[in-house]
């Protein structure tokens, strides 16, 4: 009964409740569905009340999805409301940020927005590309300037292999920009990118790291590219460090681009 919040128990501090997650309720055998009936419906463990601030939810994957899924029973399908929910890039854009996802995932996935999520169930490849599989490729390449074949081939194992070969490339372009430090120094005189690809690379590298020791010469450069990544950039710097609100450089750019901004 410790596993259950029960009629009775303490909210934590902090919270209005409990989330009760039946996850991969249609990956579960016959057997195991029926034992959640009574859960489900009358909202009690055994003979004991749920407390009233649970919220009972369930997921699993669709019978389309070539997944190991068994089919609900109508008892258990009139117990429940159905919803189906899908992938909403300005969303994951929002949490990768704040997740510390690596820039070069991000700013990839707002030049290839279709591939965030590339799924076919009836592929042939060995995996695909999902939010699940994005965060594998964060960790994979986090910390490293330059990508190695094993890691080209780690990529491709992860994400899939023809997603796995762009993100590759794109990575090369990346690291054919102009550093951080050379951009600090001449934020004037370096060349701004004008390929649509190259120009996201750059805003997602700046909105990583800009700081407020380097924000004054780095927004001289910011404020060169195109609007819209210009408000790539500024989102990311702010969703990664609120106090970077508090900085001249950004104050005055959100004086002048507050509308655009938000």
């Amino acid at each position: 009964m410790d596993t259950f919040p029960l009629q009775g128990d303490t909210v934590p501090e902090g919270y209005d409740g409990w989330l009760l997650l039946l996850d991969e309720m249609n990956g579960a055998d016959k057997d195991v569905q029926k034992a959640c009936y009574k859960t489900i419906y009358d909202q009690m463990v055994g003979n004991v009340p749920l407390h009233e601030r649970c919220v009972i939810a369930a997921a699993g994957n669709l019978d389309t999805d070539n997944a190991i899924v068994e089919e609900l029973s109508t008892a258990l399908q009139s117990r429940m409301i159905h919803m189906q929910v899908s992938i909403d890039n300005a969303q994951w854009l929002d949490w990768s940020s704040e997740a510390g996802i690596d820039f070069r995932v991000r700013s990839y996935i707002r030049f290839k927005p279709d591939n965030l999520f590339n799924f076919n169930p009836d592929h042939d490849d060995k995996t695909f590309a999902c939010p699940r599989t994005w965060q594998f490729v964060s960790k994979l390449i986090q910390g490293k300037e330059k990508l190695s074949y094993t890691d080209k081939a780690l990529l491709a194992g992860t994400v899939g292999e023809g997603v796995g070969r762009t993100f590759a490339g794109y990575c090369e372009i990346i690291d054919q920009l102009p550093t951080i430090d050379t951009i600090t120094r001449s934020p004037d005189t370096v060349p701004v990118p004008t390929e649509p690809s190259v120009q996201w690379a750059t805003a997602g590298m700046m909105g990583a790291y800009m700081e407020d020791t380097n924000a004054s010469n780095l927004m001289k450069y910011v404020v060169r590219l195109p609007k819209e990544f210009q408000i790539f950039a500024l989102r990311d710097v702010i969703r990664r460090n609120e106090k970077m609100l508090e900085h001249d450089a950004l104050a005055q750019w959100i004086t002048n681009n507050s509308t655009e901004l938000f």
